[in-house]
Order: structure tokens, then C-alpha cells, then sequence
């Protein structure tokens, strides 16, 4: 009997940590510490501050990076203005399969490049959700983010600028 019981008990040993394994790694579709970029960015060639992206960290919180340069003219008027923001955010998991993320605002710090007043709330009530995998994300606004590290080594050639010589 205890020849069993000591058997069960080295089983259970030697499984715990398998099952640990995979615990931790059960929200491995989403990458942490990586960029995410928007697909409406110029995702080649421009300066980081340049491009919309996320970034989410283990500890719950993520980074959400706004930049637009807008210009418009026309025969009575003349319009410039540059938005350049970082939204630290608090971020939560809506369903067991960790597949949707609900992102709600924390803070915010405005660019060098920001030309327009501040907003007095700062954004406050910026959110955005986020349908989740490894290499994209897809936000409730219908724009889709993807892994800086799958652009750069599975779809090289997508939005790639060619030099024309």
C-alpha cells in the first residue's frame, strides 16, 4: 500500500509541473512586449513614433501609441495639425479562452510632435477591445494590429516599399 501511495505521490510530482507549463502559457496566443502595429500605419520605413500600435505587458497594463498628421487645404482655408499620444491602459481578459481583450484607459502622455490643446480629460474615456491571436489582433473599431515579429519574418513582402531606380 504504501509502495502505491509513494507512486501516486512521484506521478503527481512529476506532473505538476507539465500542468504549470501550461497554465502559464495558456494566454500564449497573445505576445507580450511585442508590437502590435495598426495596418493603416505606414508600417515600413517610418520612425516608431510615426506608426499606431499597441504593446501589452504580463502585468495587465499595455501601451496604446496614436500619431496622425493631418494637412488640408483649400481655396479659403489652410489646416495643419500633428496628434502624437501614448494611452497606458489597464487591460482584462472576457472570456475563458483569453480570445478578447476589453482595454480601458490609465493614463496618458502627450509626444513631442502633438500640436493641438490637450484635452482637459486627457482621453479619459478611451477604450478599445481587442479580438486576440498570436500574430493579430483585430479592435472593435475594425482596425487590425499585427505582430511586429510576423511582419518582419513570415510576410516580409506585404506593404513593402520598393526603391524605384
Amino acid at each position: 500500500m504504501k509502495k502505491k501511495l509513494f507512486i501516486l505521490l512521484a506521478l503527481v510530482l512529476c506532473l505538476t509541473p507539465v500542468f504549470g507549463l501550461v497554465a502559464c502559457n495558456s494566454d500564449a496566443d497573445l505576445q507580450c512586449k511585442v508590437k502590435y502595429i495598426c495596418d493603416d500605419s505606414n508600417l515600413r520605413g517610418e520612425d516608431d513614433y510615426k506608426k499606431e500600435y499597441v504593446i501589452f505587458s504580463k502585468n495587465g497594463y499595455g501601451l496604446y501609441h496614436y500619431y496622425l498628421e493631418h494637412l488640408a487645404s483649400g481655396s479659403y482655408y489652410y489646416e495643419s495639425y500633428t496628434l502624437e499620444y501614448t494611452i497606458k491602459f489597464k487591460y482584462s481578459y472576457l472570456d475563458a479562452d483569453k480570445s478578447t481583450i476589453a482595454c480601458y484607459y490609465d493614463s496618458i502622455s502627450y509626444g513631442d510632435k502633438h500640436t493641438e490643446e490637450k484635452p482637459k480629460n486627457g482621453h479619459n474615456s478611451w477604450s478599445k477591445m481587442f479580438t486576440v491571436s498570436k500574430n493579430l489582433l483585430m479592435s472593435s473599431d475594425g482596425k487590425t494590429f499585427i505582430n511586429e515579429d510576423y511582419l518582419d519574418e513570415e510576410i516580409p513582402n506585404y506593404k513593402k516599399v520598393e526603391n524605384k531606380d
